[in-house]
């Protein structure tokens, strides 16, 4: 989900759902809105991929990992209205560094 409007003081554990895992990226600045979540089934075996993101963007990325075959990334990313050529530059970015493990790739 994107546009979450979630920040540091909203805990984890309000947000829960019986039987899923939950990821999230609350907007780092002053300003209202934005944020990225998703939530991901206990039985699903996923790792956050921090070393994809970028921090001056809204951007989640989360490895899926399926046995005896090939894990995908996922990536979800918030693009604020009032965001700039820099943004598409930041995730332009992200979405080279992903392509480059030779993975398949879902974003949105």
């Amino acid at each position: 989900m994107v546009e979450t409007f979630l920040n540091d003081e909203i805990g984890t554990e309000t947000l829960q759902i019986e039987g899923y895992k939950i990821e999230r990226k609350d907007r780092n600045a002053i300003n209202y809105g934005g944020g990225v979540i998703a939530y991901i089934r206990n039985s699903v075996c996923h790792q956050r991929r921090i070393d994809l993101e970028i921090s001056s963007i809204e951007s989640l990325w989360i490895e899926i990992k399926f046995p005896n075959t090939n894990s995908i990334l996922i990536g979800i990313f918030y693009r604020p209205p009032s965001s700039f050529q820099s943004w598409i530059d930041s995730a332009e970015k992200e979405i080279d560094k992903a392509s480059a493990e030779n993975k398949e790739i879902i974003y949105s």
